[in-house]
């Protein structure tokens, strides 16, 4: 899926390169939680860049 998006400043990112945005202005060593797992690529994502304190992975199926 190549979905753009827009964010502050109207600039326009892929649905990759927002996650990734979002994910380095979340603050370092805090809680984070991420509804729908399914196969954990974006978690991985998350562990990485975020380095929260604490993940609480949540998939309802």
């Amino acid at each position: 899926m190549n979905v753009l998006l827009r964010i502050k400043n109207n600039k326009f990112f892929k649905q990759s390169s927002f996650r990734k945005t979002l994910l380095k202005m979340m603050p370092r060593n805090s809680v984070c939680a991420e509804v729908g797992t399914w196969k954990g690529e974006f978690s991985k994502q998350i562990l990485e860049i975020a380095k929260p304190r604490k993940l609480y992975l949540i998939d309802p199926y």
